[in-house]
């Protein structure tokens, strides 16, 4: 098959960015399905990159919110598991955990409250350890959920939100409990 990306590029420049020839004309895949296209319909129809991969027919994905619409550290929580892999790298909880600390830190710089839920020694790492068979754990929270998702052989954000869910409500039954 030969090689559908032109030879030079022919770029011009349009308010300061260069655009270059279409994804269609350098892209294998685009390319074929460009044709197919047109052979069936005489133009090329506009398609989706979720039509391209056979998702057309998905239902359309929950959006995160506006940052300005969150409340607090939970709000951007639930952002984050509605689509994982665009807040966190490689879905990694150990990259979430470096996030969760950076937002605290830059709330006690600037002096707002925070959320301190998943501090160290947070009220978060003290309901997970008695929640894992542990008295306590130098590493982190995010260390030992991580090595309890290996050997449960589940991914360690999910078995994140799992236990999230799980001290959510925990907390939110006792705050109904408490006397008013």
């Amino acid at each position: 098959m030969p090689d559908p990306r032109p030879n030079e590029r022919s770029a011009t420049v349009n308010n300061g960015y260069q655009d270059g020839p279409s994804a269609a004309s350098w892209h294998p895949f685009l390319a074929d399905r460009a044709a197919v296209e047109t052979q069936e319909f005489g133009e090329p129809q506009p398609s989706t990159i979720a039509e391209g991969i056979g998702m057309a027919n998905s239902p359309e994905l929950p959006k995160p919110r506006p940052l300005h619409e969150l409340e607090d550290v939970h709000d951007y929580l639930d952002d984050v598991r509605l689509r994982p892999s665009m807040y966190v790298r490689g879905r990694s909880i150990l990259h979430l955990q470096s996030i969760l600390y950076g937002y605290s830190l830059a709330c006690e710089i600037h002096g707002v409250p925070a959320v301190k839920d998943f501090d160290q020694c947070g009220p978060f790492s003290e309901w997970l350890w008695p929640r894992l068979g542990m008295r306590q754990s130098s590493l982190g929270w995010e260390v030992e959920i991580e090595r309890a998702a290996e050997a449960a052989g589940i991914q360690p954000l999910d078995m994140f939100f799992d236990l999230l869910d799980e001290f959510r409500a925990r907390r939110d039954d006792e705050a109904q409990e408490a006397p008013r």
